[in-house]
């Protein structure tokens, strides 16, 4: 009885001489909801998909009455668009100047307000939290890591996580997975930051392995 077997085929190949890289799609890659090491918390309510962070609340509306507003930092809504081909999740609304008057003037006017927003979920960073990340430029900072954040988590659950094999003389020489990239370009870039400028052209030449 003959047996099958799957040859792994690179997404991805550059050579120039010697050496040669291969960049292939990651099959099982790591959550970066669970596995690193997050700023806020990403909490997304969704019946299809099972997304963001483990979740303690049932709806925004049981987040929203258990929020501690006092040790928020930073709330912003989430969005989550289907496209059938990929899902993009985004921030949407920021709440933080509703939750800062709220906190001010103790008026359930103002936590109603923010209760019926409703959103598909939520990016929260609590003041605890975000000292212990920065201590400066606090606020610009911490939209810039839930950017970050978001974005690196559009890409793993999309499939765009990335290991390369990097050969000289035919011999692996180097490799490195868990690389998030939404395009080629943000693929290159990123094998630059892994790699250095020695392997800039072999980087430069790499092109879809069709």
């Amino acid at each position: 009885m003959w047996k099958t077997i799957e040859i792994e085929v690179p997404d991805f190949i550059s050579q120039i001489g010697n050496r040669k890289l291969e960049v292939y799609q990651e099959n099982n890659p790591s959550n970066p909801r669970e596995d690193e090491e997050n700023l806020g918390k990403m909490y997304i309510w969704n019946k299809e998909y099972s997304l963001g962070d483990e979740k303690y609340y049932s709806s925004y509306e049981d987040l929203i009455d258990d929020l501690d507003f006092e040790n928020v930092e930073l709330l912003y809504t989430l969005r989550v668009n289907d496209y059938r081909t990929e899902l993009i999740i985004s921030s949407y609304s920021n709440l933080t100047e509703l939750v800062e008057r709220y906190v001010n003037e103790k008026n359930e006017e103002i936590k109603e307000e923010i209760k019926n927003k409703n959103p598909a979920g939520v990016y929260v960073v609590y003041k605890s939290d975000a000292k212990e990340w920065f201590n400066e430029n606090l606020y610009e900072s911490i939209k810039e890591q839930m950017q970050e954040e978001i974005k690196r988590y559009n890409s793993y659950v999309n499939g765009r996580v990335y290991y390369y094999l990097l050969y000289e003389n035919e011999e692996l020489k180097d490799s490195c997975g868990g690389i998030y990239a939404d395009n080629e370009r943000e693929l290159k870039e990123e094998l630059k930051n892994c790699l250095g400028d020695e392997y800039k052209d072999l980087i430069n030449k790499l092109e879809y392995n069709e």
